[in-house]
């Protein structure tokens, strides 16, 4: 599988993919800082399904010039509530 850049800051290594990944399960959150666009910072969670199967996922952006330490830190906690709200309403089995 090759991975196509779209920025400068893009994973593009395998092996710092996989890492990332690793860290995004343990961690609860992705966060891309200017990995698809450059003035983009976004910050996002997975909605699960009753099973835990990830079922969609919610994502907040913002300008990269706004994005710092403590900002990350709030969207992170913020996007991180939000989807295990919306995820409670799938915690019953159909």
């Amino acid at each position: 599988m090759d991975i196509t850049p779209y920025t400068q800051q893009s994973i593009t290594d395998k092996g710092d993919l996989r890492r990332r990944q690793g860290e995004i399960q343990v961690d609860g959150y992705a966060v891309d800082e200017g990995e698809y666009e450059d003035d983009i910072c976004s910050v996002g969670a997975p909605i699960r399904d009753h099973s835990g199967r990830v079922i969609a996922g919610i994502t907040v952006s913002m300008p990269a010039s706004r994005f710092n330490r403590r900002r990350r830190q709030e969207m992170a906690a913020m996007v991180i509530d939000t989807a295990e709200r919306i995820s409670a309403r799938y915690h019953r089995p159909p």
